[in-house]
């Protein structure tokens, strides 16, 4: 699946990386402990671009300003944080769970 969808890396140049991804049109969403909105409560639509920080350092406050949006993945209190594969298997189950009901009562 991963040779199905673009991805980037980024380290230090993420002011182009925010330039190039907004030219694809979809809303920039970051994945985040301790976002305001559980993954599963947001609207999710085809274009959405998600952004994953390291499992550390997470994504940094002055990155997240510059999103549409931050969701983040309920959790208990003795995980500290998820490796980056496992939030993104969980995030894009529920974003293509979502996108496929829609497309479905389109029809």
């Amino acid at each position: 699946a991963v040779f199905a969808l673009a991805t980037y890396h980024a380290t230090d140049e993420t002011d182009l990386l925010v330039e190039r991804l907004r030219e694809r049109g979809g809303r920039l969403v970051g994945v985040e402990v301790g976002a305001p909105l559980e993954y599963d409560a947001f609207e999710w639509s085809r274009n959405d671009i998600l952004i994953f920080g390291s499992e550390g350092m997470g994504l940094d406050a002055a990155f997240l300003s510059r999103l549409d949006a931050a969701v983040c993945i309920p959790m208990s209190a003795a995980v500290e944080s998820l490796n980056v594969a496992a939030a993104a298997a969980i995030v894009l189950a529920e974003c293509s769970r979502k996108c496929r009901l829609i497309a479905e009562t389109r029809q």
